[in-house]
């Protein structure tokens, strides 16, 4: 954890989880309760900046507030929380008062990228849960009405652990 305790940051936020590296965005379009959930997304351009604002650290974990940085769209300022069903999604009206765990993987450069796991409160890990959602439009002739989306989570038994890299990091 050298040199990042003490630190706030902004970074461009992807998956890095050999396998499953991706970039991470949010869910757009899908109705007011299921816009603004945390999701990977298999390309690996346009990852979301999100904001760490540092609380404090213990021997081997980094205690912040995340939300949406500033130009992450209608996001920017909102808070990162947990749904009552364990899917991490942008807090804009309701309290978000838990704060997040940043387990670093490395000692971090000033200059470098971050390799870190990411744990809510209570230290579950920041996850992956494939789930059928449905699709925007009226499918057409035999196509589905659900897609898979791969939403960020924690405590959810079937999920795939993560890992994530912070990219382009800006101390505050």
């Amino acid at each position: 954890m050298k040199h990042i305790e003490g630190q706030s940051f902004i970074a461009r936020i992807s998956v890095d989880t050999p396998g499953v590296q991706g970039s991470l965005k949010y869910t757009r379009a899908w109705g007011v309760a299921q816009s603004g959930w945390l999701m990977r997304h298999a390309d690996t351009q346009s990852s979301l900046c999100l904001r760490f604002d540092y609380i404090e650290h213990t021997a081997d974990r980094v205690h912040y507030r995340v939300s949406g940085a500033a130009g992450s769209g209608e996001y920017e300022g909102a808070k990162v929380g947990i749904s009552l069903n364990g899917f991490l999604g942008f807090y804009h009206v309701a309290a978000v008062n838990d704060f997040w765990k940043v387990q670093v993987l490395a000692d971090w450069v000033p200059g470098q990228d971050l390799r870190f796991i990411w744990r809510d409160q209570e230290g579950h890990r920041v996850s992956m849960s494939r789930e059928f959602v449905p699709m925007k439009t009226k499918p057409v002739g035999n196509a589905p009405a659900t897609r898979v989306a791969e939403l960020l989570c924690v405590n959810r038994a079937s999920a795939t652990p993560l890992q994530f890299l912070a990219t382009r990091v800006q101390l505050l």
